[in-house]
């Protein structure tokens, strides 16, 4: 069996590339079992769902998927007090949707002969910041990367800025997650866990850029590298940081198979070779 896996592929953004061809030419180049998208694929959960199953109809691969950030956006004319309400309603539902899906990797782990592959979307607590646990979350708030420049703030929130429910959020995936694991421990298998956050700040290509040390508390958690380490996780595929990179932490391989934006590129121009130089390949 030959599972590949990438993230982060922002097809609407990116919309001037034709992604179901390359993708169904590049598994049936490599001969890929199933697929699985790590993530930010598209905007909102329809237009997501509906470029996998457009994808689906033409391709040799299995289609699967865990949600990103990109998927829960949900975008209101308005910003009152009850629209912000139904922007965080209809997130929770784009959420339990994408999850609840057919191709969902959280309701359908993946068994080979050797591994046993889990999904989860994962959040964001804070714990990348230098000052955790010790924050100050009323000041947090008032940064401008909250008010400003971090769209979840808008797409699910309704632009309420409250840093308690990104910790809400991270502690609610930790424990979905943590039910997944101690029923693939039992299977004496391997254990990769799949996640669109990133477990660690290792995982973090620092940057000279203003606010880029705030921003990248928005990246993920370090719970989730702790999570893994109690279940021995052996790998990890994660996404989110357009960031991609191959290395061992604290005896866990970790994989970013971010895609990213057509301007971060090598190969600007050709869809396909860069998402074979982005993907990776599990051959069990």
């Amino acid at each position: 069996m030959r599972i590949a896996f990438i993230a982060d592929v922002h097809e609407d953004y990116n919309h001037h590339h034709d992604f179901v061809k390359c993708f169904s030419e590049f598994c049936e180049d490599n001969k890929i079992d199933i697929l699985i998208f790590a993530g930010d694929t598209s905007t909102g959960a329809v237009k997501t769902l509906y470029f996998y199953r457009q994808l689906q109809k033409s391709c040799r691969a299995k289609v699967m998927q865990i949600p990103g950030n990109h998927e829960l956006y949900c975008e209101l004319k308005k910003n009152l007090a009850g629209e912000r309400i139904q922007t965080m309603e209809e997130s929770q539902h784009y959420f339990e949707r994408l999850m609840q899906d057919e191709t969902s990797l959280a309701a359908h782990p993946i068994e080979t002969k050797n591994w046993i592959i889990l999904g989860e979307c994962g959040w964001y607590d804070f714990s990348f910041d230098p000052s955790y646990p010790n924050l100050d979350y009323q000041k947090l708030s008032k940064k401008k990367v909250s008010l400003i420049r971090w769209p979840d703030r808008k797409f699910i929130d309704g632009n309420i800025v409250d840093e308690k429910l990104d910790v809400a959020r991270t502690q609610e995936s930790l424990d979905r997650l943590e039910k997944l694991l101690a029923a693939a421990k039992k299977t004496n298998k391997k254990i990769m866990v799949v996640t669109h956050m990133l477990p660690t700040p290792q995982c973090i290509k620092k940057w000279r850029l203003p606010y880029f040390n705030t921003a990248a508390n928005y990246l993920g958690s370090s719970r989730f590298l702790e999570l893994f380490k109690k279940y021995d996780v052996e790998m990890n595929i994660c996404a989110h940081s357009h960031m991609r990179m191959s290395k061992e932490i604290e005896g866990i391989r970790i994989v970013n198979v971010s895609l990213g934006y057509n301007y971060q590129w090598k190969h600007i121009l050709d869809a396909k070779a860069e998402i074979a130089e982005t993907c990776y390949i599990l051959e069990d």
